[in-house]
């Protein structure tokens, strides 16, 4: 009796330290919460230009922007900007994207920089103090002013030049389609991402023009005030399958989208 008295024991003690151990596996040590995606505070209709088009502007930070890529075909002052069919590092154009007029009202023009600049010197200002394309009380920003902006988005200096950061995504606009689709984590084609956007920064890939619309779909590409050479001006980019925001020069004969800043 004693014998099987001492092995009930033995096995209830050996159900309640396998209990204990199954509930220690199934109550983990709990992680660290990823850092939340910066939002934005997105404010309709901010802003009408010459034309009476009408854009709305986020708040980051300390800044607004525009969270609409621009599409006048005027200047503030009424000029008129031509259509161009060849690229120009002195005259001003605007281009269609992807030679498709009816993709303007979503996508914008793209300008080279002797339109988005309207004659103004470069600048490294922040803010850039130059209007160039924009809409009376706005300006076109300066590399400074992306920087600012990247940083808060990114939640870390991005001051460097080159891919840097992984917050492309969270600058990435448009329903599903409109970026090229991939699979790469944080990319502003990966729509499983749920921050996506989570800026309201809403960027769209226009694409570029150097004499024909190139890459629409894939990237999206803005002008700064900003020089690094007499021809070479610093811009961003963002590619559909690149988490990475680019910071580089390129040559201002090129069309390229234009985003303004509040004064």
């Amino acid at each position: 009796m004693k014998k099987i008295a001492l092995m009930k024991m033995m096995m209830i003690l050996c159900a309640v330290v396998f209990m204990a151990a199954s509930c220690k596996r199934e109550d983990p040590t709990p992680e660290d919460p990823d850092t939340p995606a910066y939002r934005g505070d997105r404010i309709p209709d901010a802003v009408t230009d010459f034309d009476g088009n009408i854009y709305d502007a986020v708040k980051i930070g300390n800044q607004i922007w525009m969270a609409e890529n621009l599409r006048t075909t005027h200047f503030a002052n009424g000029d008129t900007i031509p259509v161009g069919t060849v690229s120009s590092s002195s005259d001003p154009y605007r281009y269609l994207p992807n030679n498709n007029d009816s993709l303007v009202p979503e996508y914008g023009y793209l300008y080279n920089w002797s339109a988005a600049m309207h004659n103004a010197s470069a600048s490294e200002a922040n803010p850039s103090g130059v209007q160039g394309v924009c809409p009376d009380g706005w300006h076109l920003p300066s590399n400074a002013e992306w920087v600012e902006m990247e940083s808060v988005v990114a939640g870390k200096d991005m001051s460097a030049d080159g891919w840097r950061g992984e917050h492309a995504g969270l600058l990435a606009g448009g329903e599903q389609g409109t970026w090229v689709a991939v699979n790469t984590p944080g990319a502003p084609g990966d729509y499983r991402n749920t921050d996506r956007n989570s800026s309201l920064f809403s960027v769209l890939p226009a694409g570029n023009y150097s004499d024909g619309s190139d890459r629409f779909g894939e990237i999206a590409s803005f002008w700064s005030t900003s020089t690094f050479h007499e021809v070479m001006v610093w811009m961003r980019t963002l590619y559909a399958d690149n988490s990475s925001v680019l910071y580089g020069p390129y040559n201002g004969r090129m069309g390229l989208s234009v985003r303004c800043v509040k004064n």
